[in-house]
């Protein structure tokens, strides 16, 4: 399993150098924290496995949720699993709009 975030583009393994004490510099590699979680999207009606950060999930909790997180983040900093349920999401807003909006009773007739 690759140690990429679902959500977010930017987080991933960096590499870089341990220096001791006497200068002596080894390589090392800074390991991002990935965890498994499972989120509630209440427009699809279903859940959503997702491995992502915990700061990420902070940045969830404070949307309100995956869907509001989704909706309001630009897909340019968005990773291939995330832009998939974005896309999701905006097909079934667009089409419960698009049903209000054609619905016979709404229309005024002067």
């Amino acid at each position: 399993m690759s140690k990429k975030c679902d959500i977010n583009i930017k987080k991933h393994m960096i590499t870089g150098n341990s220096v001791s004490h006497s200068n002596n510099k080894t390589r090392k590699v800074f390991h991002i924290n990935i965890k498994k979680y499972k989120f509630v999207s209440k427009i699809l009606n279903r859940y959503i496995k997702i491995r992502t950060t915990p700061n990420t999930v902070r940045d969830i909790i404070k949307y309100r949720g995956l869907d509001n997180y989704l909706i309001n983040k630009r897909k340019i900093l968005l990773n291939n699993k995330a832009i998939s349920v974005k896309n999701e999401i905006e097909k079934k807003i667009i089409g419960k709009y698009i049903y209000k909006t054609n619905n016979k009773s709404n229309i005024k007739k002067y």
